[in-house]
């Protein structure tokens, strides 16, 4: 399952874009793909698919954004990560 990393949970952000990470692996050492899910209300929207385990976005201000990550390997084993927040100044 995928851990987060950054932003912490509850963080305030002062800023108008991040990188959100997390970190995550395979108990086969198969690779990884992500779906990232990030919105202003508790069920995110995707937003996109990536292979590494990062994603930049710009930000509104004063906003509660929520975002998890699904991990998937090369069998389609799918893995839904937890929901995350944080608030933009």
């Amino acid at each position: 399952m995928p851990e987060l990393v950054a932003p912490l949970r509850g963080s305030l952000l002062t800023t108008n874009s991040t990188e959100i990470e997390w970190s995550c692996s395979d108990l086969d050492n198969d690779v990884l793909t992500y779906t990232v899910y990030l919105g202003t209300n508790e069920s995110p929207e995707k937003v996109a698919t990536v292979n590494s385990t990062s994603y930049t976005t710009n930000l509104l201000s004063k906003t509660n954004y929520y975002w998890r990550v699904d991990a998937t390997d090369a069998h389609n084993n799918k893995t839904v990560g937890q929901i995350w927040s944080f608030q933009t100044e």
